[in-house]
């Protein structure tokens, strides 16, 4: 069985009596240090001496506890020891002896070794004077501490063990040193540096749960009330102190509020003499600026008159010039509604002309319409009636066929029962005229078809009469269009080429003095439009006169300008140009419009695979006929965004791909790109070019534009230049068009030689076009003889077979007569007569029922187109009469504005009349103030000095006034100062104001101070209490784990608002009816001591220092309770291996820890024995 350790106690001095422990068999705590310390002497200060060299040959054993563990303690003339020295095990120590022996002074020693006052030992002490041996001058405590683990205090001046001493004097205050181990040189501190030490280490050792003295226990556990109890509480859970300042600062927080009361009450003393003061100053000021305001209306009232009177002129002046401003204005106005009257009357003229215009085609429509639907009324007629002819003609061929059948069956009859009764010869000779009669059927029935094929040739040959003679007027005229293209190619070459001319014959004397007025415009006009535009080279030859339709005459006539002013200045040269015989004045044809430089607008085109899927979703013409898709267009205006601008992004636009748009078939020739961009965007703004297609195809202009999903797209055709063209359009979900009158020229093409090329390639076209139509002239005159000569065929036909029909009826006449004449012959005569007749009727009828047919079929392939026509007549004719009545709603409604105009124009210049008549009476009036004036002022200037203006502009009368009360005034406030100096009444204005300002100032910091303490207070009293409520469930819950040990139940009951706490014990954990005790005194001392360890052990939960120590913990326990008490506070050492656990008894512990070495094979903790003490009287 191991040995255990046990101490003994050696003489250091022969004159001592005490002992120093040391421990036997090498079990000895010794620090282990590896680096020798420099030597130094001591040192005053740690801030005070010089930096020490770097300690060199320190331990290099890893620490496996703590910093801060005890590692020795010395003790010097201390209580009862005079030289006393103990090594400890840095984990478990149990120091045992007999009482008196000094046990408790190694307690004692500790909290006053680290700073702390006598009292916290517990003993009934305020002085640490007490704590020094008897008849010694000074007592002295030497603490060694583990510094070896991690985060070490000052590692760059202490090593792995800190010694701290403090000396005690009883005659003096007493001194504290620390040491680099217990070789180191000593160094002057101070207790706040001990202080700081203790706090790095978290060394409590004022704090009772971390040394528990014998004095502590019995006070605070044994005897203590409830609320010593909760206070040890407090301290054991380190609240004590957060406490002590929660009422320190609540004790601020009122004192802050009673120094803010008394503030307030003085501040408003202090105010009313700064008030008083500074009243008095203000009064001496105003009796100052009194006597300055009095002398000053004593000469404003010299000069009021003259300023009356200069008060009256400048109104008038002011008057005359709002008179001057509203003569201009007038004029300004005059001018505009002139202007305005101009432009009202020319687009009342424009739209009376356009509605002229469109009446009479609507007119000219209308009889169109009209004469088509009296043809298809006609050809509706014809057609029922042939209807009605045939269903007759059905009904009378079926009465014929039935009349053949009924004599064909009596014939049949009559030649069966005459074939038993007569001889051969006679039926030979019925048979021949049966025969016969056949012939004649057949011979008939072909003159009759010959007849009508004479009928048809008739009609072929008055159809090939009829066309060639229409041949041979194509061929004329396509003769006169060469003449026409060759007198033009001819008149070009004699007279040259001339853009200008061809615009209008005024234009080149217009330009002309646009040139000369340059300067005059605040930027050139642009124009016209036409000299500034021409016809792409690729579409020049097919689609120049159709992109000049588009265009039309107005826009190329069209300027544009910079501002309103530049547009003034245009008409204004415009109306000089001398008028032309049979020639619209330029200024009538001229359009003028005002543009800003812009960017030049973004066309998008969409995909044409997407636009055309577009199209052919909604089964359209274009789609299903395989026509290429144009990929949809939109703009975007420059800067502005593109969502006002019009887009074909929405529908895609089908088209031939040799349809293009009209902004893609013109070349703009401006000058600077700026012009260029804007006459593109002017086209795309006012003539929607990106939405007109050009076509030299009308029938593929038609189909495209009416096939488009686009209710915005056009469609523009023309074949040559003078002739017209169509336009298609689309208005909703209807169609239109309407016919264009051709251009008179080719203003669009770039050079003469371009026109000349031009004129060239028609001639040839159309020399082309007559060589064909002569072609087709003899074509139609050869046809013309084929028919003739195919009708006189079919006439000698015809004679040929009357003629073989003449012989065979004589041949029927003969065989006749020489038949037997009786009775029966005769009827079978009849009978064959009758069925001949019958058959020739069936025949007759059957062709007729083929004609009757035929026309019908003729009258309804006849009338459908016209019904269509005639429907579509309507449709259009409705539109065109919407047109119309719009186009008479424009004029109406351009009238209006132009009465209002007139009327507005014979106001406006009422008004410049009056203004005229008020300007010319107000500069009469301005002359005669004036020269008063002038006489007045050196006069009132000789009496009343300087002139001195009046900023209020008073009259006499109120300076008057005012002079009177300032007099009365100053009488008063001179009776207020009392003969005070202003100079002092401003000097004790301004200390008196100090002084309340600091005043106010100082209230205000107070209250601010005040708020921010009770506002953190607050916060941290709510942070106080949920803390100490959250420890004090902790600590009563392992009240109760310790007492279940020893199958007791316990519970600390805290009243947190009263600061008080309760213990409640039940002695059988087992048993419900166990009583519950709250007084110890009812405990046996077993019971009463090892209730006290669990209350003990359950508050070092809340102290984390890095020793601890207990005091007779075990005091009136029994062995049983003995031994669970040790066993409870091994395991609890077990538990914390890194931290010392001092246990100090007067019982010796070897049997109890021998037995739990035996049971449980743990380490056996460190026993130090004290000596036991000697007999009062004994010898030294």
């Amino acid at each position: 069985m191991p040995k255990a350790k046990r101490s003994t106690a050696r003489a250091t001095s022969s004159a001592d009596t005490d002992d120093v422990l040391m421990a036997e068999d090498d079990v000895e705590y010794k620090p282990n240090v590896s680096q020798e310390l420099n030597d130094a002497e001591e040192q005053p200060h740690p801030a005070k001496k010089a930096k020490k060299a770097k300690k060199a040959g320190r331990g290099a054993a890893v620490q496996d506890f703590e910093n801060g563990v005890l590692r020795a303690l010395e003790l010097q003339n201390f209580m009862n020891h005079t030289h006393l020295r103990i090594d400890f095990d840095p984990h478990v120590n149990f120091i045992i002896g007999k009482n008196g022996s000094g046990k408790s002074a190694i307690v004692n020693a500790l909290i006053a070794g680290f700073g702390h006052r006598a009292s916290a030992t517990g003993r009934n002490t305020n002085s640490a004077k007490s704590l020094i041996k008897h008849g010694a001058d000074y007592a002295l405590i030497s603490v060694h501490l583990a510094n070896g683990g991690e985060d070490p205090w000052k590692a760059d001046e202490f090593g792995d063990t800190i010694v701290a001493e403090r000396r005690l004097e009883r005659t003096g205050a007493g001194s504290y040193k620390l040491k680099d181990g217990p070789d180191g040189t000593a160094r002057r501190s101070t207790h706040a540096e001990f202080a700081e030490l203790c706090q790095h280490f978290n060394i409590q050792a004022d704090n009772p749960c971390a040394l528990l003295t014998q004095e502590h226990a019995k006070k605070f556990l044994h005897q203590g009330n409830e609320a010593d109890r909760y206070r040890f509480f407090l301290q054991a859970a380190n609240l004590e102190s957060r406490q002590h300042d929660l009422l320190q600062t609540e004790q601020n927080v009122k004192h802050l509020k009673e120094k803010l009361e008394r503030a307030t009450e003085q501040m408003s003393e202090k105010e009313e003499i700064a008030r008083k003061a500074q009243a008095d100053y203000e009064g001496a000021k105003k009796l100052k600026e009194i006597q300055k305001q009095i002398d000053l209306h004593e000469t404003m009232l010299g000069w009021a008159l003259v300023s009356e009177k200069e008060r009256e002129l400048e109104q008038k002046q002011a008057a005359m010039r709002a008179a001057i401003e509203r003569e201009q204005q007038a004029k300004d106005s005059t001018f505009e509604a002139d202007e305005k009257r101009r432009d009202l009357e020319e687009e009342l003229a424009i739209a009376e002309k356009k509605f002229q215009a469109s009446s009479k085609e609507l007119e000219q429509f209308g009889n169109k319409a009209q004469q088509h639907h009296e043809r298809a009324k006609k050809a509706l007629k014809e057609m029922r009636s042939a209807k009605k002819e045939l269903d007759v003609l059905r009904e009378q061929l079926e009465e014929k066929r039935q009349d053949a059948a009924h004599y064909a069956s009596e014939y049949d009859n009559a030649m069966a029962a005459v074939e038993g009764t007569t001889n051969k010869r006679e039926k030979e000779l019925m048979r021949k005229v049966h025969t016969l009669e056949e012939q004649r059927n057949a011979a008939d029935k072909s003159e009759k078809e010959l007849a009508e094929h004479i009928h048809a040739s008739k009609m072929a040959y008055n159809a090939a009469i009829e066309a060639w003679r229409e041949a041979a007027a194509a061929f004329e005229a396509a003769q006169e269009e060469v003449a026409a293209k060759e007198q033009s190619l001819s008149a070009m070459k004699k007279s040259g080429f001339d853009r200008e001319l061809m615009l209008h014959p005024s234009m080149k004397e217009l330009l002309q003095r646009l040139e000369q007025r340059r300067g005059q415009f605040a930027a050139p006009p642009l124009g016209p439009l036409g000299l500034h535009m021409s016809v792409k080279p690729e579409f020049e030859a097919t689609l120049g006169p159709a992109v000049e339709m588009a265009v039309g005459h107005k826009m190329m006539l069209t300027w544009i300008v910079s501002c309103k002013d530049d547009e003034i200045k245009l008409r204004s040269i415009l109306k000089e140009l001398p008028s032309l015989r049979n020639v619209p004045p330029l200024d009538n044809v001229t359009q003028v419009t005002i543009r800003k430089p812009e960017p030049r607008y973004t066309l998008i085109r969409d995909d044409p695979s997407k636009a055309a899927g577009a199209a052919g979703a909604d089964g359209d013409e274009t789609a299903a006929g395989g026509d290429a898709a144009e990929p949809a267009v939109k703009r975007e205006r420059g800067r502005r965004s593109s969502a006002g601008a019009s887009s074909l992004s929405d529908g895609a636009l089908a088209a031939a791909p040799e349809a293009p748009t009209l902004i893609d078939a013109i070349e703009i020739t401006c000058k600077t790109k700026a012009d260029s961009d804007m006459v593109y965007n002017h086209l795309l703004d006012s003539c929607r070019a990106e939405f007109k297609l050009l076509f030299n195809d009308i029938s593929t202009a038609e189909r495209v534009t009416y096939a488009s999903a686009q209710p915005q797209v056009e469609g523009v055709f023309a074949a040559q230049y003078g002739q017209p063209g169509r336009r298609f359009f689309r208005k909703g979900k209807t169609t239109g068009a309407e016919t264009l009158r051709g251009s008179n020229g080719q203003k669009f093409t770039r050079d003469q030689a371009s026109a000349k090329k031009q004129l060239e390639a028609e001639l040839h076209a159309a020399k082309q076009e007559a060589q064909r139509l002569q072609h087709a002239a003899s074509a139609a005159d050869k046809a013309r003889k084929e028919a003739e000569k195919k009708e006189l065929g079919t006439r000698k036909g015809y004679e040929k077979a009357r003629e073989i029909l003449s012989q065979i009826e004589d041949q029927l006449t003969t065989l006749q007569s020489e038949t037997v004449e009786s009775s029966v012959m005769t009827e079978i005569q009849q009978f064959l007569t009758q069925r001949n007749a019958a058959q020739q009727a069936v025949e007759t009828y059957e062709q007729m029922l083929a004609q009757g047919t035929q026309r019908y079929a003729e009258a309804e392939a006849t009338f459908q187109p016209l019904k269509e026509k005639n429907t579509s007549n309507e449709e259009q004719h409705r539109q065109m009469a919407e047109h119309v009545a719009q186009m008479q709603a424009a004029v109406e409604k351009a009238q209006a504005p132009l009465t209002k105009s007139k009327h507005t124009m014979s106001q406006v210049r009422k008004v410049l009349s009056e203004a005229e008549k008020e300007k010319k009476q107000l500069e009469k009036e301005c002359v005669e103030r004036r020269e008063y004036i002038a006489s007045v002022i050196p006069m009132v200037e000789q009496t009343y000095g300087e002139r001195i203006h009046d900023p209020q502009q008073r009259d006499v009368d109120t300076l008057k006034r005012e002079k009177l009360a300032l007099e009365a005034k100053q009488k008063k406030e001179e009776a207020k100062t009392g003969g005070k100096s202003i100079e002092a009444l401003a000097k004790a204005a301004e200390i008196a104001a100090k002084l309340a300002t600091e005043g106010r100032d100082g209230i205000e910091m107070v209250r601010q101070i005040g708020e921010k303490e009770e506002e953190a207070f607050k916060e941290r009293k709510s942070h106080y209490r949920k803390e100490a409520k959250a420890r004090g469930k902790m600590a009563s819950s392992e009240f109760n784990r310790r007492l279940s040990r020893k199958n007791h139940a316990g519970e600390l009951m805290f009243d947190h608002q009263n600061e008080t706490l309760r213990l409640e014990v039940k002695r059988n954990s087992q048993d419900v009816d166990s009583a519950a005790t709250q007084d110890a005194r009812n405990l046996s001392g077993g019971e009463r001591s090892f209730t006290t360890l669990a209350f003990e052990l359950a508050m070092w939960e809340f102290c984390a220092t890095p020793f601890r120590v207990l005091d007779e913990f075990d005091v009136f326990m029994d062995d049983t309770y003995r031994k669970q008490a040790v066993e409870t506070l091994l395991e609890l050492c077990d538990s914390q291996p890194g931290r010392q656990f001092l246990f100090i008894t007067p019982q010796d512990m070897h049997p109890f820890l021998m037995q739990r070495l035996e049971e449980k094979s743990k380490r056996m903790p460190t026993i130090t024995k004290m000596k036991d003490p000697r007999p009062k009287g004994a010898a030294a």
